[in-house]
């Protein structure tokens, strides 16, 4: 699926996101005014959850390059 530019594996609710560290399973979504990733490993020994506040910075892409290392670090640290 390709989601804003962004091609993820997806199905049923469910993304599957490819970091360094290995893959994640998880969702995105919002609330006026938010939004939110959560991401886990298939064995779950990893979880990282990314909220931020929803802005027009969300179409640029320096914010969200640094949005993806944020959630890279988070993931994978």
């Amino acid at each position: 699926m390709n989601d804003e530019g962004v091609v993820e594996d997806y199905g049923l609710g469910v993304a599957r996101i490819r970091f360094s560290c290995g893959y994640a399973w998880g969702h995105d979504g919002g609330f006026p005014g938010y939004r939110t990733w959560t991401y886990t490993s298939a064995d779950g020994h990893r979880q990282a959850v990314i909220t931020y506040n929803a802005s027009a910075l969300e179409s640029d892409e320096k914010f969200r390059a640094d949005l993806g290392k944020a959630a890279e670090t988070a993931f994978c640290a």
